[in-house]
């Protein structure tokens, strides 16, 4: 039955003249009742444990083994009205029939396969990020920064709607746009993802803090003692950023591949 062909399209095309067309196909006036008729139906067993219909029958997840697939399979969804927007992330060993779950150990396994995966190995592109779901399986999100920024832009879209050619219909869509964006927020934070932190993105403190370096450095005529210690600032400036509660040593072990006494050795320095 080609999809979305009427019913009663189908009806008109049953048979040739003589025959009635009916739900079953086309039958004639003198055909066979069915009342009284001993009817022979083939019922279809329910597949055995371990076993997954699909396409080709009931079959163990091995049978897909041939078709593994280069990356997790993660079923896309989109938001709707009481739905989520997490998405499992399935094992390609098994053809996306599982998806992972959390170990006492900290890896993750497929139940049907045994398959393991290590966080480390876990790489998304885009705005998703990974957490582990209250029944302890392997999930992706949407960023809740990115969230909240869509979040942001379509509440500015609502307070411009009256701007559109349409008004109506961008305060409708900026709407949506605002329920979706705060339902991908709920979901990130239910998956147990971190809020996200306000204030000035890390690549712009860097770019801050070594031009302030490069200010110092280009209007003052200092010694190469000076020019290294305001070097030393800067490092130690970045780290504590990227790692807060890093000690002097963990500094100059990271960027100059050095102990702490090689460094102070420089120029005599000590502590």
């Amino acid at each position: 039955m080609p999809h979305g062909t009427p019913r009663t399209a189908l009806r008109a095309l049953a048979g040739p003249p003589g025959e009635s067309p009916g739900a079953f196909g086309a039958f004639t006036g003198d055909s066979v009742p069915l009342r009284g008729t001993a009817l022979c139906l083939r019922l279809r067993r329910a597949p055995a444990k371990g076993f997954r219909p699909c396409a080709f029958g009931a079959h163990r997840a091995e049978k897909h083994a041939p078709c593994r697939a280069a990356s997790w399979v993660t079923p896309r969804k989109r938001y709707a009205k009481g739905e989520l927007s997490v998405n499992p992330i399935c094992c390609p060993q098994c053809g996306g029939l599982s998806a992972y779950c959390i170990r006492p150990d900290g890896l993750f396994q497929c139940p049907e396969c045994g398959d393991l995966l290590d966080r480390r190995d876990i790489d998304l592109d885009g705005m998703e990020v990974w957490g582990v779901a209250a029944d302890g399986t392997l999930s992706t999100t949407t960023d809740p920064a990115h969230s909240l920024a869509c979040l942001m832009e379509a509440i500015e879209d609502f307070l411009t709607a009256d701007e559109c050619p349409n008004a109506e219909y961008a305060r409708l869509d900026s709407m949506r746009n605002a329920t979706e964006s705060l339902a991908a927020y709920i979901d990130a934070r239910r998956l147990g993802i971190k809020r996200p932190e306000f204030g000035y993105p890390e690549e712009s403190v860097r770019t801050a803090v070594n031009a302030g370096a490069d200010m110092i450095l280009g209007a003052i005529s200092l010694g190469e003692p000076e020019e290294d210690a305001i070097n030393l600032v800067v490092n130690a400036a970045i780290t504590s950023l990227t790692n807060p509660g890093a000690s002097f040593a963990e500094m100059v072990e990271e960027n100059y591949g050095e102990d702490a006494e090689e460094v102070r050795s420089w120029w005599g320095w000590s502590k």
